[in-house]
C-alpha cells in the first residue's frame, strides 16, 4: 500500500487492523483469536472513545495503536511534530507530509515516534516504579528520549508536566505509597505529557478510582484535549462517562467496530441493539426514569470466536423478530455504513 498524506484535521488513521493469537496447546486444541478483526479507525483533533464490554478487543487495539503489540495485518498511520519528521527523513524513513507509518519504521524511528504518541495505564498502582520519586517517574520519558542534558533540566521539565497535570511541587519528592490512586493517576498522565506528546491513548483511565476521583480526572483529560489541542483515545467500557469526555463514539464488539458517530447521537439514537444493551446496562440517577421499564435486546453469553455472517446475531433479537434477517445475518457480515452516524447492522440499514 502507498503511503498517503492524512487531512490536516486528522492525527491517526487505522486501516483494517487486526491482531490475532495463536492459543491452546498441550492439552487443547490451538485455535485463533481474533482479538481486533479489521477496525477502521480515524483520530481528528478530538476525544475518540471506544466502548464495548470486557473481552471485546478495546485493549487489544490501544496496544497495537501504540506500538506495543505488532498487528497481524493493517496499518497504523499518524501525523508526526515536524521535528519528528525531520529526524526520520535524515535516518531514511518514509516521511509524506508528516504522515507515517508506524508499522514500517525502523525500531529506531518508533522509539523516536513514540515522542508524539503516549500511553495513559488503567492501574495508576502498577504503572509507577515505588521505589521511583514522583519527578523521577515523570521525567523517565525525557531521559529515555534524551530531550534533557542534566537532572537539573529533568526536574524542572518534570514539575512543568506536573503542574498541568495538578500536581503540586511539593509532591515531586514523594514516592508512589505517599499518594491517593487520583495522585497517582495524575502523574501517569504527567508524565504521558512530559514529552508532549500530539496523541495520547487512555486505557480506562478512571477504573480503578473511587468515583468521586473520576470526575476530576474526566475533567482534566477534557481540559488538556480543549487547552494543548491533544487528540485522545480512550478506552472505556462505562457509557456514563462518555457525555462529559468523548466527541465521537466507537462501539466495538468481538474485535470489530459496529456502531460509531458524534457522542450525543449514539446515545440519543442508538441504532445497533448492541448499543442498546450497553446503554440499557448504564445506572440511571433520575427516579422517574428508575421506574420506566427497560428495554435489554441482548440474549446469551458473548462468543469465544465471531460465528459465520454477523458476529453479534447468536445474542441479537432482531433476528428472532424480523424472520426476514436470518438468512442474511448467518450468511453475510454487515459492512460499517453510515456517514456521521454509522453501523454495521443489516436490521437497522
Amino acid at each position: 500500500m502507498t503511503l498517503e498524506p492524512l487531512p490536516p484535521d486528522v492525527a491517526l488513521r487505522t486501516i483494517n487492523l487486526k491482531k490475532y493469537y495463536l492459543v491452546g496447546g498441550l492439552f487443547s486444541p490451538k485455535r485463533t483469536v481474533k482479538a481486533v478483526d479489521g477496525v477502521d479507525v480515524e483520530l481528528r483533533d478530538e476525544v475518540y472513545c471506544v466502548v464495548g464490554e470486557s473481552g471485546c478487543g478495546k485493549s487489544t487495539f490501544a496496544r497495537v495503536v501504540i506500538g506495543l503489540e505488532e498487528p497481524t495485518e493493517g496499518d497504523v498511520l499518524l501525523r508526526v511534530s515536524d521535528g519528528v519528521a525531520s529526524e526520520l527523513s535524515r535516518m531514511g524513513e518514509e516521511v509524506v507530509e508528516n504522515t507515517v507509518s508506524y508499522r514500517r519504521l525502523s525500531p529506531k524511528g518508533k522509539r523516536i515516534v513514540k515522542r508524539d504518541i503516549q500511553m495513559v495505564w488503567q492501574d495508576p498502582y502498577s504503572s509507577i516504579d515505588p521505589k521511583m520519586r514522583v519527578w523521577e517517574a515523570v521525567a523517565e520519558p525525557l531521559l529515555v528520549h534524551k530531550l534533557v542534558k542534566s537532572k537539573e533540566e529533568a526536574r524542572r521539565r518534570a514539575i512543568e508536566a506536573m503542574k498541568r497535570a495538578k500536581l503540586t511541587e511539593d509532591l515531586a519528592d514523594r514516592y508512589p505509597h505517599q499518594l491517593s490512586g487520583g495522585q497517582r493517576q495524575r502523574v501517569v498522565i504527567a508524565r504521558a505529557l512530559s514529552i508532549n506528546p500530539k496523541v495520547i491513548v487512555a486505557d480506562e483511565p478512571v477504573s480503578m478510582l473511587d468515583v468521586s476521583i473520576r470526575a476530576e480526572i474526566i475533567n482534566l483529560l477534557r481540559e488538556l484535549h480543549e487547552r494543548e489541542g491533544l487528540s485522545m483515545i480512550v478506552i472505556t467500557h462505562d457509557l456514563s462517562t462518555t457525555p462529559h469526555l468523548c466527541d465521537r463514539i466507537g462501539v466495538m464488539y468481538l474485535g470489530r467496530i459496529v456502531e460509531e458517530g458524534p457522542t450525543e447521537e449514539v446515545l440519543r439514537s442508538p441504532l445497533h441493539p448492541y448499543t442498546k444493551a450497553l446503554l440499557a446496562a448504564v445506572l440511571e440517577p433520575d427516579p422517574e426514569n428508575r421506574r420506566r421499564k427497560l428495554e435489554v435486546p441482548i440474549k446469551g453469553e458473548v462468543s469465544a470466536a465471531p460465528p459465520k455472517g454477523c458476529r453479534f446475531r447468536p445474542r441479537c433479537v432482531l433476528v428472532d423478530e424480523r424472520r426476514e434477517l436470518l438468512e442474511r445475518c448467518s450468511e453475510d457480515e454487515p459492512p460499517l455504513t453510515g456517514e456521521d452516524h454509522k453501523v454495521a447492522c443489516w436490521g437497522a440499514q
